[in-house]
């Protein structure tokens, strides 16, 4: 267990990985850690207490790997309140064996839509094996640019993506398994954003495709073959 303002105001702090025997990280564990850059959440954790890493304004790369996480405490729980303010955005990377995100774990505090942490990029990888995404999960992500989202999506439930800004969605699959999805309302603006297909090579059609070049991306999401 990691307690309780543990950490808080702890500006040696730069990058946080935390392993697998952890189960618990209490209210504010890490709030205000204003030189924090990168957080490794392990696949143990099942207890988020309210804002865990409050206004760490630096914050650049958040790792979430928790596959038994179903309590986030408080209403709303913003656990990354006003996270990376001070950057150009956080690129949030879910590991590939995490099936489920709960209610509100990305989202504003209460009216206020600019305390979302400031993703602007999610990359949750093809081999992933997330079905559902619950209620309030990005609420006003109003950052969020891009998202490379998997074929193992079956449930997007009601309000997920509220007011989220995301433009473009590259989608691990083809369009049939897109309309197979349980997108519930209020996820208008994911609806809107621009969906790209996989394509498994690069593809000879004109439309909406992209595939994975291993020998040019980083990521899936930083390469991709748009309308050739």
């Amino acid at each position: 267990e990691i307690g309780s303002y543990q950490f808080y105001d702890f500006d040696a702090l730069n990058q946080v990985i935390i392993g697998n025997k952890v189960t618990s990280i209490g209210q504010a564990a890490f709030g205000w850690c204003s030189n924090l850059k990168s957080i490794s959440i392990g696949e143990n954790v099942q207890y988020l207490g309210t804002f865990a890493f409050d206004q760490c304004f630096n914050l650049e790369n958040i790792y979430f790997n928790a596959i038994h996480l179903d309590v986030v405490d408080g209403n709303p729980a913003s656990p990354f309140k006003y996270c990376g303010r001070d950057t150009n955005g956080i690129t949030l990377r879910i590991g590939e064996n995490v099936e489920y995100l709960p209610k509100s774990l990305f989202s504003s505090w209460g009216p206020i839509k600019e305390s979302a942490p400031k993703i602007t990029k999610v990359i949750i990888p093809m081999t992933s094996k997330l079905k559902d995404v619950d209620s309030y999960c990005f609420k006003d992500s109003i950052y969020i640019y891009e998202m490379l989202l998997p074929n193992s999506v079956e449930n997007i439930y009601a309000n997920a993506f509220t007011d989220c800004a995301v433009n473009i969605i590259y989608y691990c699959g083809d369009e049939n398994s897109w309309n197979q999805i349980n997108i519930s309302g209020g996820n208008d603006t994911l609806l809107n954003a621009t969906i790209y297909f996989y394509s498994s090579t690069s593809p000879t059609e004109s439309g909406n495709y992209w595939y994975y070049d291993e020998s040019a991306a980083e990521s899936h999401v930083d390469r991709s073959i748009k309308d050739p």
